[in-house]
């Protein structure tokens, strides 16, 4: 089925080739004469009283305008209003910030580790101390080191929520766009840490296919997994936000609801995960950004090129299951 995905996909383009537009076929040209299919994927042009196709869409990821292919971006010559009267717009332009953004996500919030997006609490500034306090004391309203130079070593605790997945695989996407673009061996890099990511969020469940929510390693600082017995107490809807945790045999545990014993399952060979707890639970809005992620990857990275866990059979799979497609 996914690879029927696929070929619709890529494929888009060149059906219309063949749906009768206009300034095709063998009729003869004025040399000169160009047109651009409906959707602006191909051109065409009269060369040598013959009409020629240039894919733009397909061959260079570009759009068809006055006789030429040109970026998206640049198509209908827009101009973009700056917001300069704007009280709350923020200054520099679109490029800087996109730097900066790359910047600070790869420096500050991919945790290495992990290879997922993770919001971060920064060590507070040394300060001196006045009326009598007892050194060393702090102003935790700024950074011990300003964020603009700090890294993953000046974190003092990491963040992590139920929707670490979803921001993980939308900057997934950023950066296999990125790469598609640009062939920045940066983009790739990252776009294979996160995929690594990718790959231990759907392997700590046992489930081909299946991503968890959340999932938390021992002795991670600032993150840890839920000390209460009745969080891992089982949801048979599975509609509420209850853990599991891998026990040192390798399978699944959960609590007993009456008793708050840990009883390990039959869901059992997940020995590298163990010590680990995961949130036994799923969101469409968060499957909605793990498709997205992947089909981008699956599009936009060549199949020549290596990367972990890119692929979108076990999701498939796992969607015809549950009878989901």
């Amino acid at each position: 089925m996914w690879k029927l995905v696929r070929m619709a996909l890529v494929c888009g383009a060149l059906c219309l080739t063949a749906c009768g537009e206009k300034g095709g076929g063998t009729t003869p040209c004025e040399e000169g004469t160009w047109t651009c299919s409906d959707e602006g994927y191909v051109l065409r042009q009269c060369v040598g009283g013959s009409w020629t196709e240039t894919r733009c869409m397909e061959d260079q990821g570009k759009l068809c305008e006055a006789g030429t292919c040109v970026d998206p971006w640049r198509h209908g010559s827009p101009e973009w209003d700056r917001c300069e009267g704007e009280p709350l717009a923020a200054p520099g332009t679109l490029a800087a910030k996109m730097t900066y953004y790359e910047d600070v996500a790869r420096r500050l919030h991919v945790q290495p580790p992990l290879r997922w997006m993770l919001g971060v609490t920064l060590a507070c500034r040394e300060v001196t101390c006045s009326g009598g306090d007892t050194p060393p004391c702090y102003d935790c309203s700024q950074p011990a080191v300003p964020q603009e130079e700090a890294t993953v070593e000046h974190v003092v605790q990491w963040h992590t929520g139920e929707n670490d997945g979803l921001w993980s695989s939308l900057y997934l996407t950023s950066q296999a766009y990125r790469y598609a673009v640009t062939g920045d061996g940066e983009a790739l890099s990252m776009l294979v840490t996160l995929l690594e990511g990718q790959r231990d969020r759907m392997a700590i469940t046992g489930v081909r296919g299946l991503f968890t929510r959340q999932l938390i390693p021992p002795d991670m600082p600032g993150i840890g997994c839920p000390e209460d017995p009745a969080e891992y107490v089982p949801d048979e809807e599975k509609n509420d936000n209850q853990w599991v945790r891998i026990g040192p045999d390798g399978c699944v545990q959960t609590a007993d609801p009456v008793t708050h014993a840990f009883v390990s399952s039959s869901h059992c060979g997940l020995n590298a995960f163990a010590g680990w707890c995961w949130l036994d639970n799923v969101s469409q809005d968060e499957y909605s950004g793990h498709v997205l992620a992947l089909a981008d990857t699956e599009i936009n990275i060549p199949e020549s090129i290596e990367t972990p866990g890119r692929r979108l059979e076990p999701f498939g799979d796992l969607l015809e299951l549950n009878e989901a497609v």
